[in-house]
Parts: C-alpha cells; sequence; structure tokens
C-alpha cells in the first residue's frame, strides 16, 4: 500500500487575495505564445490552464500526459521535483500506465514508484524506451513537450507554478489529435497562421501525422476567399497583413522605435503586449522596414537579450540603435543625425514614441518639422490602435509618383 498526501492546485490566480502572488511571477519568455489564446472560441475549450501548486513529500502525479495537446512549464519556487519522462511514441503498457489510474484520482502518485519503475530498473528496460531522469531544484524551470509521458514525485515540500500552452511550433505534429469539427479547425488554422506566420510556411509536410494542418490551414483559407478569384499564396499575404494597405515603399525603410517607453524596457523583461507585437510584426512585413531601437543611454547587453528574444518570437530582430541622451543632443537631433549619416537619401523612415519631441537644437528648425511629422505618439507599452498601425504604415510607404 501507500499512503496519499493532500496536494494543492490553485486555478483562480486573479481573485483579490492572490493579487500580490500573481503580480511576482511572469510566464517565461519561451512560453508565452499560447494557441488557444488566439480567440475567446479556443480559449473556452482549455480555460483552466495555470495553477499554483504545493505539496509535501510523497505528493505528486501518477503517468499521464497532459490533456488538449498542450506542453507544460512548471516553476519550481521551494523544494525540490523528481520527474521522469518517456517520448511520445512509447507504448502505455511498457511503463506501466494504468488505463484506473491514469483516470482515477484516487490511485496515490507513489504506487508508480513503487510498482513500475524498479522493475523498470530490474530489466533495464529503460535503456530503449528514451527515459529522462532528472531532478528540479527550486528555481530551477522544466518545460515538457506535449504528448510527452511523465510522472512526478515531491521530494520535500515544494511550491510551484505551472501553465499547459499550445505551442505553434507543436501545433502541426499535434493537429490531428484536436478532435473538433473541421469548420472550426479550419478557422482556428487560419487564425494562428496569421498570428505565427511560419505557419504559413509549413503547409507541405512530409511527415503524413503533420499533413492535416496544412489541409486544413490550405482548406480555411480557400473557404475565406469565397468566390473571389484570389489564389491561395496571395491569401496568405492577405491574411498577415489584413487592415494595411501598401502602395509601394522606397528601397529601405527605417522604424526607430524607443525601448525605454514603447517598449518599457528594464533589466531583464520587456513590457510590449500581444497585440502590440502583431501590429508591429505587420508593419514590418508589408513595409520591409529595418526596426531600430532608440534609447536614452546606449542599449546594455543585459538589456538587448531579452529585447531581442522577445522580437524574435515574433520574427523580428534589430542590429542597430541609437542614444538620445540630453548630453550627446537629445532625442531629436540624435534622431536626425542618425537618419543624416546613416541612412540614404531616398530611404523611408518614421519614428514610434511615447512623448511629443522638443526643439533639441536651435539650428534644426526645418529638420525639425519634417521630424514632427514623422513622428508616431503612442500610449506607453502599446502600440495597439489600429489607426497608429496605418499611420506608420503610409509613412514607411509613400505613394508612388
Amino acid at each position: 500500500g501507500a499512503d496519499f498526501p493532500w496536494y494543492g492546485f490553485e486555478d483562480d490566480l486573479s481573485a483579490t487575495e492572490r493579487k500580490e502572488l500573481a503580480e511576482d511571477w511572469q510566464v517565461p519568455i519561451y512560453f508565452r505564445d499560447d494557441c488557444y489564446d488566439i480567440s475567446a472560441e479556443s480559449r473556452h475549450i482549455f480555460p483552466l490552464n495555470t495553477f499554483f501548486i504545493v505539496g509535501g513529500a510523497r505528493t505528486g502525479t501518477v503517468m499521464h500526459v497532459d490533456p488538449n495537446c498542450t506542453g507544460a512549464w512548471n516553476t519550481l519556487i521551494s523544494g525540490n521535483k523528481r520527474w521522469i519522462l518517456f517520448p511520445p511514441e512509447t507504448n502505455p503498457d511498457d511503463i506501466g500506465v494504468l488505463a484506473e489510474a491514469y483516470r482515477s484520482k484516487t490511485t496515490p502518485p507513489t504506487s508508480w514508484w513503487r510498482s513500475t519503475y524498479p522493475k523498470l530498473v530490474e530489466d533495464k528496460a529503460w535503456e530503449g524506451l528514451g527515459m529522462i531522469d532528472c531532478i528540479q531544484h527550486q528555481g530551477e524551470t522544466i518545460f515538457v513537450p506535449a504528448g510527452w509521458w511523465h510522472v512526478v514525485l515531491n521530494l520535500d515540500f515544494t511550491a510551484a507554478i505551472t501553465a499547459n500552452p499550445l505551442l505553434p511550433c507543436t501545433l502541426p505534429r499535434v493537429w490531428p489529435k484536436l478532435e473538433w469539427p473541421d469548420s472550426f479547425l479550419q478557422q482556428f488554422a487560419c487564425q494562428c497562421a496569421r498570428r505565427w506566420p511560419m505557419l504559413q510556411d509549413q503547409t507541405d509536410y512530409e511527415d503524413p501525422q503533420q499533413q492535416s494542418f496544412g489541409k486544413s490551414l490550405t482548406e480555411g483559407m480557400k473557404l475565406s476567399l469565397g468566390d473571389s478569384g484570389e489564389d491561395v499564396t496571395s491569401a496568405k499575404v492577405r491574411i498577415l497583413t489584413d487592415g494595411v494597405e501598401r502602395n509601394g515603399k522606397p528601397e529601405q525603410t527605417v522604424l526607430i522605435v524607443d525601448c525605454d517607453s514603447v517598449f518599457r524596457l528594464t533589466e531583464g523583461s520587456c513590457g510590449f503586449d500581444s497585440e502590440s507585437m502583431m501590429n508591429l510584426q505587420a508593419v514590418i512585413q508589408v513595409t520591409g522596414a529595418e526596426l531600430v531601437i532608440s534609447s536614452a543611454s546606449r542599449v546594455s547587453e543585459v538589456s538587448r537579450k531579452p529585447l531581442k528574444l522577445e522580437l524574435q518570437r515574433w520574427g523580428l530582430d534589430f542590429n542597430r540603435w541609437t542614444t538620445t541622451a540630453q548630453k550627446e543632443g537629445g532625442r531629436s537631433a540624435q534622431v536626425l543625425d542618425f537618419f543624416l549619416n546613416h541612412c540614404p537619401d531616398e530611404c523611408g523612415w518614421a519614428v514610434l514614441d511615447t512623448e511629443p519631441l522638443g526643439d533639441d537644437r536651435d539650428d534644426a528648425a526645418m529638420l525639425m518639422q519634417l521630424l514632427r511629422q514623422q513622428l508616431v505618439q503612442v500610449t506607453p507599452g502599446c502600440f495597439s490602435l489600429q489607426s497608429a498601425r496605418s499611420v506608420v504604415t503610409k509613412l514607411l510607404t509613400p505613394p508612388e509618383e
């Protein structure tokens, strides 16, 4: 026999009495994209996916796969956890998965360790099963990909934050397991492809199990086209850049974004919201503009890393930046100097900032007027207004003569 200590899961982290707890952590940057967040309908399918969990020694889970085709990240606040994982293709019978234990909440977590684990070790069967055995310590985060079998045993008192996202990179692989109506799958595929453009380039798969995603995406696009006569290739571009007009563009374009205010960049984090990133992504996609970062000081390596990681999640990046420090002439002077000294004459450009520009130098009156016309002022940490997105796009894509 085995005892069954209490293991607590709290899923309501928005409650007033847990506000301080919720503010003490944020989703790791690698796991912020969740396909279930693409619409209210998809989120309704899997509404509870984030938990604060606490438990003493001998608490944990039975051998299982996470639900709804999700993976899982787990950040350990206190204590130590032991994990054993097996690849998705593992035969459940080979690793002691009992149907009744898998579905039941009355099977003690330690039962697997007492009945199955010793046999795997004694017969050395684990060597051919791709088993991963590891200890997670306080402050560490572990990620379990979608479909992987895993069992967890708390070695002492533990507290952790965990969540189950459906990551875009795993969507084609798990697509055949999403047992939803075809019409919803096709709509879901189009929504995800618009949000994560790399999915649009993956409609031709060699793996037959993944071809169903490409088929749903293509069928969804055809359905959205109706009798318009537009081909699917053109539809991909339209879906990605929906709502942004393009009238032609210069050979080179540059968009300067103030990272201190617009990105709300602090040491180790970036505060741009998802809707803003979608708008920025669409502008860069349509205009082909180079993204240049400005800051009150030269962007440090410590600050550049999280900003680069966040931008790269959205298919964006930057290699150049300019300072706006007062000791070097101020924001307007430095932005003007950047365009005058580092960009060709026919370069299209715009500045995204949260504050109006001041007259930083007396000899730049005419250029200052031009700069004001190229400035798009937005709310701190936010570039979510459709109008602002359209203005930036038009500045970077002037009408052809």
